[in-house]
């Protein structure tokens, strides 16, 4: 199996590794974000607002922007952002502990988040040709969605 066979070079298993953790923490953060939106305010419509200020941002930054980020550097444009997407959601526990718990805060993080989530996916395709070789595009866009 090609895709299993990628896993076996260096640079396939570092990416596939770090999209791993970077989409898990990703998950990780939008469901806790709702859960403390629900925590602090009770509010089942203002967990909908967080959702939309998540959604409303991805589709945006990615009609206007995402052209901007695949003509750079690509595997370092995919570091900047992904590293400049964790500093924002570090936002969140970072405020969470100095009681800094305001809504329009997460709502805030939470479209700042989806907008560099709209540049880094186009960004993370098209450095997968700096990755592998043209026979093996289709087993590695097929590993970095799985």
């Amino acid at each position: 199996m090609r895709v299993l066979r990628l896993l076996r070079q260096p640079a396939p298993l570092a990416l596939w590794l770090g999209q791993l953790f970077s989409v898990t923490g990703d998950k990780l953060y939008a469901m806790a974000v709702l859960w403390l939106v629900l925590q602090l305010t009770g509010s089942a419509k203002l967990m909908a607002a967080v959702s939309v200020a998540e959604s409303v941002p991805y589709v945006l930054a990615g009609l206007l922007g995402a052209g901007l980020i695949t003509r750079a550097r690509r595997l370092r444009a995919l570091i900047r952002l992904d590293l400049l997407s964790a500093a924002v959601v570090a936002v969140v526990p970072v405020s969470y502990l100095l009681g800094l718990r305001s809504v329009p805060l997460l709502v805030a993080v939470a479209a700042a988040a989806s907008a560099l989530a709209a540049l880094f996916d186009p960004a993370l395709q098209a450095a997968l040709p700096d990755v592998v070789a043209a026979a093996d595009l289709q087993p590695i866009v097929a590993l970095t969605d799985s």
